[in-house]
């Protein structure tokens, strides 16, 4: 059946695929882009666009039990990822703004072999739990129910996604905090406008991803424990368009 609500997500998750792809584009036609920030923001993109695309679609495989569980776990894996990479790219940024000597561009490609490990790494082992529980203990954990391909029933669904996000959230907002420290420090310091500006215009590309990104679950969590429906409007336009 379709619904307001429906639509509303097919549309905006529409224009979110093309920025993705298009931010995807960008960063792999033009090299000077792909500093290890750069690559931070291309493995946050590719990962949300898994997760974005199974979101809207996996639900039609809901009838094929082994196809909807491959389903449901590649989900799963893609928005643990998608947190994990934004709490890099956080790290990140808060590290390079807090210090007051530039890393050389050696040791920085060596973090971004952690990176990668933590990025992708983190998401799989916890997913790979999950799916040993699921296969062993379906009534306990599992990712096809019949009605939608995703993880049930609720407190798993709690331990194994909502938890996890929950501390990647809180992981944000230190590091966010530790940024705004050292913005204004530098901002009390620099002598030059261009200096200042450049600063801020840094702050707030940092500022967009993080408050997006964490107050959209903060909707949708608050939507779960609540039942407003101009919340799950709000959380549905947010998380798409992240």
């Amino acid at each position: 059946t379709v619904t307001p609500k429906g639509i509303l997500t097919a549309v905006c998750q529409f224009f979110s695929f093309v920025s993705l792809v298009l931010t995807l584009s960008v960063y792999a036609l033009l090299p000077t882009l792909r500093t290890v920030p750069g690559r931070c923001v291309m493995c946050l993109c590719c990962a949300l666009l898994i997760a974005q695309v199974l979101f809207q679609f996996s639900y039609l495989a809901r009838h094929i039990r082994s196809l909807c569980i491959t389903l449901a776990v590649l989900d799963h894996w893609a928005w643990l990822a998608s947190f994990c990479w934004m709490a890099l790219l956080a790290y990140d940024i808060s590290s390079a703004m807090s210090k007051s000597t530039l890393t050389d561009e050696q040791t920085h490609a060596r973090q971004f072999r952690w990176y990668l490990a933590i990025g992708w790494g983190s998401p799989t082992l916890v997913v790979a739990v999950c799916l040993a529980i699921s296969l062993s203990k379906p009534d306990s954990l599992s990712y096809a129910d019949g009605v939608a391909c995703w993880i049930s029933p609720f407190l798993p669904l709690l331990l194994a996604f909502a938890l996890p996000i929950a501390i990647m959230l809180i992981i944000d907002g230190v590091f966010f905090i530790r940024t705004v420290v050292a913005i204004r420090r530098a901002a009390k310091i620099a002598e030059r406008a261009k200096d200042k500006s450049e600063t801020q215009r840094k702050l707030g590309v940092y500022a967009r991803i993080a408050s997006l990104m964490g107050f959209t679950w903060v909707f949708g969590l608050l939507q779960n424990a609540h039942d407003y429906s101009w919340m799950d409007y709000v959380f549905i336009v947010a998380t798409a368009l992240q």
